[in-house]
């Protein structure tokens, strides 16, 4: 990714969507955990995703791998 553009980690509480956090091309994640507010905890509605927002038209990718959700009660 060129400079000035992210790859964003979001979850979904059931109406909008939340940035957990975004990472450019110059620092870039090895592995991360994130502890996510009460509002996450048993909703049926919860969601993550990951996303960019390249705009150059270079093809530009963001590889994620090995996600794992885990939650206590």
């Amino acid at each position: 990714m060129e400079a000035g553009e992210y790859l964003y980690a979001e979850w979904y509480n059931g109406s909008s969507w939340h940035e957990l956090e975004a990472v450019t091309n110059d620092e870039p994640w090895a592995v991360k955990d994130w502890t996510l507010p009460t509002g996450a905890n048993n909703n049926p509605n919860f969601k993550i995703r990951f996303r960019t927002d390249s705009s150059s038209g270079a093809n530009d990718i963001g590889h994620v791998d090995d996600v794992e959700v885990s939650g206590t009660q």
